[in-house]
């Protein structure tokens, strides 16, 4: 097992590197730095399996850059130091997964902590799949999509977490008709004291089996959400429950990019008329500009079935990516829903709506194939002027000479 040591004394680092090798741990010096360079050490690949981060001196110092540490890796974290409760207290809410006191019975205490800290990132690398919720562009349904997946999922896995990170919407509790005491924001504003605990509290349960994680009623408190408190709250999400759905609006603001990078599938919702291809292009666009890894991306036709709407496959000529899911339009049902604040899926599971999220639900959770272009209606492979036409509008062709 790799592991990446940072501290600022080369006597702890030595003491540490020997007996890491005792225990058949892979530490050479090039993976020795100082707790400034942790961070980019972390990110750089081949990344560690495991980060030992020594205190000394200058603690509050050591557990800002802990802090910074933590919001950009899921690497595991064991600090090291004296026996000082406040600052064991400091690196536990900073987010170490443990802390070793550096004047015990260092070498089998070390044994025990390794064995506590790798059995703990074991248990959270089999759960904690992040699936978060974009449209192109409204009215696709986005919100009502993200609540019933959430919904679904919890009635395959037993529960799931269903976090409102649209601030200006925050639509999600009325949709369940729900009344949370607390918000992200709330979460955010209280950084420093945020722990598991606190962060378990902060949710209110559905009869579903969905936690959910509230936007701010108010939008003036949209100012205490962080791109920091996104990731700790994410982190502690992806520790607790086996599948996290984030109902995400404006995707291509930077402070959502961390969000992005961190799921584990990314479901861009988007109509099949000519705004909606535009601006899922835009989207495409801003995924790649944020880092986030293509191969995390699905296509999901929102509304399908509308008269007029353009195919499938001219979409995926003009978009060069599969459309993966299809939600069916579905009006009558999804506003009875919704008006009542209760889920589809539990309502009327045998509606069209209901049978096409279930199906997006079980290809998550690796039960079934996801819809695709050849089971889609419309779906026949042949280019047409309409597709060249589109493609020369985003400027993806050269325009033809012929109209539309």
């Amino acid at each position: 097992m790799a592991i990446l040591i940072a501290s600022d004394c080369n006597t702890k680092a030595t003491r540490l590197r020997h007996h890491l090798t005792q225990n058949g741990h892979d530490c050479p010096f090039t993976n020795v730095v100082t707790i400034d360079a942790a961070r980019q050490a972390a990110t750089t690949e081949p990344q560690p399996e495991l980060i030992v981060f020594v205190f000394s001196q200058d603690d509050d110092r050591a557990l800002a850059l802990l802090r910074q540490l933590r919001d950009a890796v899921e690497t595991p974290i064991l600090a090291v130091g004296p026996r000082d409760p406040n600052l064991i207290l400091g690196t536990l809410h900073a987010g170490a997964n443990d802390y070793l006191d550096e004047s015990s019975d260092f070498h089998n205490d070390l044994t025990s902590a390794l064995s506590r800290v790798l059995e703990s990132a074991s248990k959270r690398s089999a759960a904690g799949r992040l699936t978060t919720i974009v449209a192109a562009n409204g009215g696709c349904g986005r919100t009502f999509f993200a609540t019933n997946l959430a919904v679904q999922l919890a009635q395959i896995q037993g529960r799931c977490g269903l976090f409102d990170l649209d601030v200006a919407g925050a639509d999600v509790a009325t949709y369940l008709n729900l009344k949370p005491p607390h918000s992200v924001a709330d979460l955010c504003h209280n950084i420093d004291k945020l722990d598991q605990k606190m962060f378990e509290q902060s949710m209110v349960e559905h009869e579903s089996g969905v936690f959910v994680l509230a936007a701010p009623e108010e939008w003036e408190q949209a100012r205490f959400i962080s791109a920091e408190g996104l990731q700790k709250v994410l982190r502690f999400g992806k520790a607790f429950f086996p599948s996290v759905v984030v109902d995400l609006n404006a995707p291509w603001l930077s402070g959502n990019a961390p969000v992005l990078q961190q799921s584990t599938t990314v479901l861009i919702l988007l109509r099949l008329d000519f705004p909606g291809i535009r601006n899922a292009h835009r989207c495409l666009s801003a995924m790649d500009r944020a880092g986030v890894d293509p191969s995390k991306l699905q296509l999901v036709a929102a509304r399908h079935g509308r008269p007029k709407e353009i195919s499938g496959s001219q979409v995926e000529s003009v978009l060069g990516m599969k459309i993966q899911h299809y939600l069916p339009e579905d009006s009558h049902t999804v506003n009875s829903c919704i008006n009542c604040g209760v889920s589809v899926m539990l309502e009327s599971p045998s509606s069209a709506i209901s049978k096409a999220i279930a199906s997006v639900a079980a290809t998550l959770c690796d039960q079934t194939s996801g819809h695709n272009c050849a089971g889609a209606p419309g779906c026949n492979g042949r280019k047409s002027a309409v597709t060249e036409r589109l493609k020369s509008f985003l400027g993806l062709s050269p325009a033809l000479p012929h109209p539309i």
